[in-house]
């Protein structure tokens, strides 16, 4: 149920609110060219071996 102007309508949705929500933000995200030459370097980096255990992080 949506309320506009003080009248309320029926809406039907495919998805529910929090799957619009988690999709929109990752629309959001995927609008950020620096986070997807981030995201291919890291890919890059992981098929290339150079890879870290816990261990070696902490």
């Amino acid at each position: 149920m949506i309320k506009t102007n003080n009248k309320e309508q029926t809406t039907n949705n495919l998805i529910d609110r929090e799957e619009l929500e988690a999709w929109t933000e990752t629309v959001e995200l995927l609008k950020d060219p620096n986070l997807l030459a981030d995201i291919e370097s890291a890919r890059k980096e992981y098929e290339e071996g150079e890879t870290l255990t816990m261990n070696e992080v902490f």
